[in-house]
């Protein structure tokens, strides 16, 4: 019969409708409270009805800006270049029912949304009584002030409308009306944040995946912040993206979807323990300018997202994309595109950034055999040709990138050495050169312009991968490359580099220089071996530095079973703690 009355409000026949539910409450007097909550949502559809719903949405695009897919990554790009804080928030029918109005409204249809909430409850807790707590109360009012803070919003769209009255679903039709009147009052109170602010449908975060929009801003990012359930997916995004370090926080999963989620993911208790602890640790007032922060944890991560912006981060909501990279589809959802979905497995193959291309081919061939990853840079374009071939021989993959590694994007002059693996950027010191019987070899024969690029922004870009480990060779400027890597560096696992102790080339820097800069970046030298090339003289030195035994307990699994491949592949001793505290007290 309740169903009946509800078919009756949806055709107009209000009258019948009360009648029925009079019928209702006479006959089944235990369904008391459910007859009230009709009776006001039956009242609520008499004051909007679908023709009162679709003047709301007109008035809602006729005050808001509108944005295309382009347009929302070109300004999630611009923040984080400028480093200004962002929000893109949506707003769901969980969200619709805690969006409130005013006082007068709040009373009127008490009961009707109350029980909305009720149900959203026992989704998001398993528990009704949340609902009841004054400091619950209190967050419901912090997150109807969070959508004024947003710069982007999804989750009001005609779709929505048609769906939600051709059910004439109790929660639905209160969520897409209220969201729209909230907007439109704080319309009326800032128009100027109403013409900036772009309005969406709530599958927004979707669009950003399916576009690609979320993997390019991902791509080689130096660090991420991700608020979700999902304990494995920040591994899973820096295998995927070659992001440097992701900043964690977790949170439990809705509860109704522990089956789906698994155990871990919803274990503990969201509210009010986690969301208060959480709440501390954004409020302290970090600068995350120029962070992007991703945020996966329904009502109360909206809370979450208003914090991290007004420390100055880029924040997306975005919802059940966290669950569907990793395979958990709490949300209706088609199959999820090969191109868009997350390395899941582990990887403990390295990847390797090699300087000169003929640098260190044992450690290229050992990483292509063990699946891992190689880039090399070569700017002069005959040795280009002979290490492109010698690859070709040898059967490797290798991403081979015609230009140079720099400190900034730019032509620079190249000096092409009587023996080509004496060209540099730098012009051979014949004041030095001139004691060795090896010094013809680096006569500049002729010289050209080559290409040189930073590897952070090559990275950024996406044209390159996070690195574990670097061979540089560059004759004398690997400082600047070093330079041009940027915090890259912090997340490498180890570095071997050609260096000197003699200016062989003009205002190069020389290995002193190399280990304190390398020094700021956390690495140590673990090896030395002079090369045999200057008439017994030790100038020229192959130094090989890695990560010092106490950041070890800090590396993920992955990251340790990558180090240990790495000191097996330079012949490293595994490094231990050789004194205890006590020996020298």
């Amino acid at each position: 019969m309740l169903f009946l009355s509800v078919q009756q409000t949806r055709v107009g026949n209000h009258d019948k409708a009360g009648e029925v539910l009079d019928a209702v409450e006479r006959q089944f007097g235990h369904l008391r409270d459910e007859v009230e909550i009709h009776r006001q949502f039956f009242d609520f559809y008499k004051h909007y009805p679908p023709d009162i719903a679709w003047s709301l949405f007109k008035d809602v695009k006729s005050k808001f800006a509108a944005a295309s897919i382009d347009a929302v990554e070109r300004n999630i790009h611009r923040a984080l270049d400028e480093k200004r804080p962002f929000l893109l928030l949506r707003l769901g029918d969980g969200e619709g029912s805690v969006i409130r109005i005013d006082k007068d409204d709040t009373n009127k249809y008490d009961a009707y949304y109350t029980a909305n909430q009720k149900e959203f409850l026992k989704i998001w807790f398993e528990d009704e009584s949340v609902g009841a707590s004054d400091r619950f109360d209190k967050v419901i009012d912090d997150f109807n002030d969070v959508i004024q803070n947003a710069d982007m919003i999804g989750g009001i769209y005609d779709a929505a409308i048609m769906h939600e009255y051709r059910l004439g679903s109790r929660r639905g039709i209160a969520w897409i009306v209220n969201t729209m009147r909230k907007v439109l009052l704080l319309a009326e109170r800032d128009p100027d944040w109403a013409s900036r602010t772009s309005i969406h449908h709530l599958g927004l975060h979707y669009d950003l995946l399916l576009s690609g929009t979320l993997a390019r801003l991902l791509q080689g990012r130096p660090h991420v912040g991700v608020v979700s359930c999902q304990s494995e997916l920040p591994a899973a995004l820096k295998r995927t993206y070659g992001i440097g370090e992701v900043e964690f926080y977790k949170v439990p999963g809705e509860q109704i979807h522990r089956a789906t989620l698994g155990d871990s993911a919803v274990e503990g208790a969201h509210w009010p323990d986690r969301f208060f602890k959480l709440c501390e640790t954004f409020d302290r007032g970090a600068d995350r300018r120029g962070q992007l922060f991703l945020v996966a944890a329904g009502m109360l991560g909206k809370v979450y997202a208003s914090k991290l912006k007004a420390a100055g981060a880029v924040v997306l909501d975005i919802g059940a994309v966290a669950d569907l990279w990793m395979g958990k589809i709490t949300r209706t959802f088609p199959h999820l595109p090969d191109e868009v979905a997350l390395r899941l497995d582990p990887d403990e193959s390295l990847t390797v950034v090699q300087v000169g291309g003929m640098s260190d081919l044992s450690l290229g061939q050992q990483t292509q055999s063990a699946g891992g990853a190689l880039t090399v840079f070569e700017p002069n374009p005959e040795r280009y040709e002979q290490t492109k071939a010698f690859f070709a021989e040898q059967g490797l993959k290798v991403l081979l990138i015609g230009k140079g590694l720099s400190n900034a994007s730019e032509s620079r002059r190249f000096y092409i050495a009587k023996s080509l693996g004496c060209s540099s950027v730098l012009e051979p010191n014949d004041e030095i050169l001139r004691r060795y019987s090896v010094g013809p070899a680096f006569r500049t024969v002729h010289s050209i312009d080559v290409d040189c690029v930073r590897y952070d922004e090559l990275l950024a870009e996406g044209g390159v991968s996070m690195p574990d480990v670097l061979l540089l060779s560059a004759q004398g400027f690997d400082s600047e490359i070093l330079d041009g890597f940027g915090d890259t560096l912090r997340f490498c696992l180890g570095v071997k580099i050609r260096t000197y102790l003699y200016e062989v080339y003009k205002n190069q820097k020389l290995m002193p220089d190399i280990v304190k800069q390398l020094d700021r970046y956390g690495f140590i030298l673990r090896r030395m071996a002079p090369n045999d090339n200057f008439d017994g003289g030790i100038v020229e030195i192959d130094a090989w530095f890695t990560r010092p035994v106490w950041q070890l307990s800090g590396l993920s699994d992955e990251q340790k079973t990558k180090f240990k491949t790495l000191e097996r592949a330079w012949n490293l001793p595994s490094q231990r703690i050789m004194f205890s505290e006590a020996q020298f007290s």
